[in-house]
């Protein structure tokens, strides 16, 4: 059989610093998932190395010696009588006796072995403390492990928290409020940065990109709903887990998977339902998302996020009157909710209803004055709303030019400057320059041909004298002319192309 030190490949030894790091580096060849019983073959062996190293550092444990002017009196007397009745030795005799002490002081050694039991303790503490999942969750549980003298010692606290931290990379289903508290207190994202800690390189890259997504925007799950649950908690909170990181990389099919995989051990969780609720709605399967998201708001009726996805899910399936339902009870108790506002005028919109949408992409531009999706759906009720059928049916309502007026409309004067403004960009100059290089080209060589045509018809001729007969000489004008012809065309032909775009974007 194989001994602890066999395991940790390290020679016997009381430094429980040794001992942690080759446990730490022993980690990356038995890691729990990979190899369940590796690791617990590991841990016990790391267990019995530091429960061997404890007991060598007791047994070394010496009482000191106290000078004799520090003894009192009558133990002096004591002393010297029980000397009297031994026999008389000569000087080289006598220097191999030492007097003994009779007061017992603390000695230095006792109150690092009394260090050493406080530190032990406190791993004790903190490991029931997670094996009780009901305790594991609660947050006053972990403010009591941690107010604990011991960690108002600067040098005793750095080394609590490189071993909780191997603790904790093994045991790590913990809630978002706990992992922020350990944070608070160990400071353990820039301890793992700066290398100041005893984990090896690659499980601290590993454990690190983990620990960063639990403090940082990683959704919080809630761990409430399992709490008192007989189930194997660790399980199905990893489960859990890796269905939600499998949802945000898109990855659906393995997600529901590991949704599988939890619902076997829990299947009414909030998260769980609301996790597969989302996922079964990007797989295309709306009408089981909306039933889900329904059940998870009979377990959660206040979740505001949570409407918003089936509002949103019962007007993908054009279930518009439940859906402005939610959305009227979003509104009712949150008024600038910007996307119960948005979806209720797509709604309103796909009903026909085109002043209640307009109304409501008012306010939504309002509240978010250069909002896209506000822009772009006003332009398009503006255009409706300016068809002669809508006119005809809502003139008493509607004016066309009171219309305008409440659409902002700009005159043509206001068109005309902003497009003139608009031309002059590099883009345009250059083909105005090349239509004045051509014109004077054509210019130049037309006076050998004749003084008193004007250009305009020098370039239309030579274009029909080649199409009537290409098999003739050209004139001499005729490719530029033709070129010029091109380009004025397609010159024209941006020029209206951006002008439509400026009228259409200022409706």
């Amino acid at each position: 059989m194989m001994s602890p030190w066999d395991i940790l490949e390290i020679e016997p030894t009381d430094d429980l610093s040794v001992i942690k790091k080759a446990y730490s580096k022993k980690l990356k060849v038995y890691h729990p998932e990979d190899d369940p019983e590796g690791y617990q073959m590991l841990r016990e062996a790391y267990d019995q190395a530091s429960k061997q190293a404890k007991r060598k550092k007791k047994q070394r444990v010496a009482v000191p010696d106290i000078p004799k002017e520090e003894v009192n009196d009558q133990s002096t007397r004591n002393i010297e009588e029980e000397l009297n009745d031994q026999p008389i030795l000569n000087v080289e005799e006598e220097e191999q006796f030492d007097i003994p002490s009779l007061i017992k002081l603390p000695s230095h050694q006792n109150l690092e072995w009394d260090k050493e039991d406080a530190i032990e303790q406190f791993f004790d503490n903190a490991e029931d403390l997670y094996n009780d999942f009901p305790s594991r969750i609660e947050e006053e549980k972990w403010l009591e492990l941690l107010d604990d003298d011991l960690l108002w010692d600067m040098e005793l606290k750095q080394r609590i928290s490189e071993d909780l931290l191997i603790f904790i990379t093994q045991h790590y289903t913990l809630p978002k409020h706990i992992w922020l508290l350990l944070e608070n207190q160990f400071a353990w994202r820039a301890m793992m940065e700066s290398g100041n800690h005893g984990l090896d390189p690659e499980s601290t890259a590993n454990f690190l990109r983990f620990y960063k997504q639990r403090i940082g925007i990683y959704p919080a799950l809630s761990f409430e709903a399992i709490k008192y649950a007989n189930i194997d908690h660790d399980e199905f909170l990893s489960q859990r887990e890796e269905a939600l990181g499998y949802l945000l990389a898109n990855e659906l099919d393995e997600a529901l998977l590991s949704i599988e995989r939890a619902e076997a051990l829990f299947a009414d969780d909030p998260d769980l339902l609301r996790i597969k609720a989302d996922t079964l709605f990007k797989l295309g399967i709306v009408t089981e998302s909306i039933a889900l998201w329904k059940k998870y708001l009979t377990l959660r009726p206040n979740d505001i996020d949570a409407k918003m996805f089936l509002a949103r899910a019962l007007y993908t399936q054009k279930m518009f009157s439940e859906a402005q339902d939610l959305c009227d009870e979003l509104l009712a108790s949150h008024p600038e909710h910007t996307g119960a506002i948005s979806l209720k005028g797509k709604i309103l919109l796909k009903e026909g209803r085109l002043e209640e949408s307009r109304q409501q992409f008012k306010d939504l531009k309002r509240l978010v004055p250069y909002d896209a999706e506000a822009v772009t759906y006003l332009s398009e009720i503006h255009q409706l709303m300016g068809t002669p059928a809508y006119r005809k049916k809502y003139k008493h309502i509607f004016p066309k030019a009171s219309l305008r007026r409440e659409l902002q409309e700009k005159s043509f004067m206001n068109k005309l400057g902003s497009f003139i403004f608009n031309q002059f960009r590099l883009r345009t100059l250059i083909p105005i320059i090349l239509i004045f290089v051509f014109w004077n080209m054509i210019g130049i060589g037309g006076n050998d041909f004749t003084s008193d045509v004007p250009r305009w018809a020098l370039i239309m001729g030579s274009i029909t004298f080649l199409l009537t007969d290409p098999t003739a000489e050209p004139f001499s004008i005729t490719i530029p002319t033709v070129l010029l012809f091109l380009l004025i065309i397609l010159c024209m032909v941006k020029i209206l192309r951006e002008w439509r775009h400026l009228i259409r974007a200022m409706k």
